[in-house]
């Protein structure tokens, strides 16, 4: 356990250092390989002006990177801009990247300026880029390559100076292949791409990342003993660096040593279910048998999934439908269908 805690504080003094060297670089913390690897990646990409492209599964920390590249760039005393993609009405998109002049659609009562007008001279960060209306990408894709766009309701061109980085925790390549994202736009994205790994893909980083964010909590005032760090590392975290970092504030909270054991991290809850220890089919039997002859049951349990899976991303449609594992607008369908919005 000495040894462990040793390591630790070494590795974290090491990151200290390193983040206090490349200002920006935050909760991307970690000395495994891959972790350097995309620092490494982020040091280059900062001075240059060329389009990144973030990729990796939900709280990896893709936002995270988003604004490390910005601060690393000579763009880092003008606007970091970030936009949502997927909680953007379709209807109200163009307007909110390119802004719109009063009257030009019902409800438009003044002049807005959009996200590119915004982000002028600095950066615009696109995050869940798969959501983007496939009318409107080849709007953007101009924007990119002409560096100049018109507001809703106005022939005027507005000339920018803006550096794009985008992010998706999606397969755009398969978005294309279902033609659902435009390849052309693709390529101009993905001029620098940036890979966010996973915690499963370096474990070896899970005790640093915990002992850093408990330190932040805490202010200084509590500590994992070894033992509490190697239980953290042996669970699985499915929601990454994120679920990671909001588990260690609940722990934080609930527990008032100093000195917090593996014991201590059960008492509150952490990690006293696995989420795979449950056989589904066990799940199912019981379910069927609770509900048997229900009305619809099949429509009613698909209801209910997708109400739960959207209670559990936030409302976030896209992540909603990675963890269904369909389509956006597939389940944005059913959404509608069901009258869940």
């Amino acid at each position: 356990r000495a040894k462990i805690q040793e390591a630790v504080f070494a590795d974290n003094q090491r990151l200290k250092e390193t983040l206090q060297q490349a200002r920006g670089v935050g909760t991307l913390l970690g000395g495994s390989r891959l972790m350097e690897e995309v620092r490494n990646k982020i040091m280059i990409a900062g001075p240059s002006n060329a389009s990144v492209l973030l990729t990796g599964d939900t709280g990896t920390g893709k936002e995270v990177a988003a604004r490390a590249i910005h601060v690393h760039s000579p763009r880092a005393e003008k606007p970091l801009i970030a936009v949502n993609c997927s909680a953007i009405p379709s209807t109200l998109f163009e307007s909110e990247l390119f802004g719109h002049e009063k009257g030009s659609f019902t409800g438009a009562t003044a002049t807005m300026k959009g996200k590119f007008e915004l982000a002028d001279g600095g950066t615009l960060f696109l995050d869940e880029i798969s959501a983007l209306p496939l009318e409107l990408q080849p709007k953007l894709l101009r924007v990119l390559e002409e560096r100049s766009f018109c507001r809703v309701g106005s022939s005027e061109e507005h000339k920018v100076d803006v550096r794009v980085i985008s992010a998706s925790n999606t397969d755009l390549q398969g978005a294309i292949r279902a033609n659902h994202f435009r390849d052309d736009l693709y390529h101009r994205l993905n001029v620098i791409p940036i890979q966010l790994p996973t915690l499963r893909e370096r474990k070896e980083d899970i005790a640093a990342l915990a002992q850093a964010f408990l330190t932040e909590f805490s202010m200084g005032a509590k500590t994992f003993d070894g033992e509490a760090l190697e239980y953290l590392s042996r669970l699985e975290w499915k929601g990454n660096v994120r679920e990671l970092r909001n588990t260690v504030e609940r722990i934080s909270i609930f527990t008032s040593v100093n000195s917090v054991s593996a014991a201590a991290v059960r008492d509150v809850g952490i990690g006293t279910v696995s989420a795979g220890s449950a056989d589904s089919r066990s799940v199912l039997l019981t379910l069927l048998q609770s509900k048997s002859g229900q009305e619809n049951l099949i429509e009613n349990l698909e209801r209910e999934l997708i109400d739960l899976a959207l209670q559990q991303s936030n409302g976030n449609a896209a992540e909603a439908a990675r963890v269904l594992g369909v389509h956006r607008n597939a389940l944005l369908r059913r959404i509608e269908k069901y009258d869940l919005r």
